[in-house]
């Protein structure tokens, strides 16, 4: 059998050594990695807790999911089987109780609570077989459904089966003002809803540069007419002033001239801009937003339409 060489064993140890320092340097990579995880998955916990607390329950659902991702602790995945609970989504919580209790190693408190959430989901679930359905529809379409908080994977309009009882909707739909209401299914019974969704109002919103400039040159018109008038009498009284003099009064007669000349440049400077004025306010009602096409006129609505809910017509203003 032949001998190791003293270089060969060298090379040995040298090889030997290399590994172990990389394996230090990963396990402490990853130890540092495992820590921030779990700091943030804390985080993530007490946004969770508030939101639960304030009954957000779609939100802590959120939260807990993604704090789960980074740190699978025990009592984060139970609390998220709570905000489904609270959600009414009964399927998904029991399916977390029953991982848990499957699972090995949890206190005989934890085990004891997960053994009644067992018993209590299951009693929940049994009552779902008594169904309704709800056919919602939304004016525009494609609005986001959720139900007691939870994001339905269908838009607008769509048709789902929910348990009997009271739930409560809600629509989304960018751009558009939200929805809310609470209604009552019964067991095998159909409610219909469908709802007008107003856009939503610029608050900073202002009248048009179009229709300042028609307003002003308006405002000139009416000036401009009355500034005629007024010097159309005082060119008068020097004309009727000339007349009794004989049209000897050379004077009153300039003087006539001069307020008749101002007067009927007047008349066609006010007779002009209201001219003008009036087709620019024409044009600022007729013409069309850059962003949708409707209306920019300060008075003229933004969209009308049926507001099937309550009755009526439902129309946003610009300002």
């Amino acid at each position: 059998m032949p001998a190791f060489s003293l270089s060969s064993v060298s090379r040995i140890l040298g090889v030997v050594l290399l590994g172990a320092s990389l394996w230090l340097c990963s396990s402490a990579t990853v130890s540092a990695q495992s820590t921030k995880d779990k700091d943030l998955a804390a985080e993530l916990f007490a946004r969770a807790e508030k939101a639960y607390q304030s009954g957000d329950y779609a939100s802590a659902i959120d939260w807990l999911e993604n704090a789960f991702k980074l740190d699978p602790d025990p009592v984060i995945h139970y609390n998220l089987a709570r905000a489904y609970e609270g959600a009414k989504a009964y399927d998904r919580a029991l399916g977390i109780v029953m991982t848990l209790i499957e699972r090995e190693g949890l206190p005989a408190q934890l085990q004891l609570r997960l053994a009644e959430d067992k018993l209590r989901l299951e009693e929940f679930i049994a009552k779902q077989t008594r169904q309704g359905t709800l056919q919602v529809k939304s004016a525009p379409s494609r609005a986001r459904v959720f139900i007691n908080g939870v994001k339905q994977e269908e838009v607008t309009p769509t048709r789902l089966v929910l348990a009997e009882g009271e739930h409560t909707l809600l629509l989304q739909l960018d751009g558009y003002q939200s929805h809310e209401q609470v209604f009552v299914l019964e067991h095998n019974s159909e409610v219909e809803i469908d709802i007008f969704l107003p856009p939503l109002i610029e608050s900073d919103a202002g009248p048009s540069s179009l229709s300042v400039a028609a307003y002003i040159t308006l405002g000139v018109g009416v000036v401009g007419l009355g500034t005629g008038l007024a010097t159309y009498f005082s060119a008068k009284s020097r004309y009727d002033a000339f007349i009794d003099s004989g049209k000897t009064d050379q004077d009153a007669r300039d003087a006539g001239r001069t307020w008749s000349t101002i007067s009927v440049v007047s008349y066609v400077v006010g007779g002009s801009a209201l001219t003008i004025g009036g087709g620019l306010l024409l044009w600022s009602l007729l013409a069309a937003d850059e962003d949708d096409g409707e209306a920019s006129a300060g008075w003229v609505p933004r969209l009308c339409g049926p507001d099937l809910a309550h009755g009526g017509m439902n129309c946003a203003w610009r300002w």
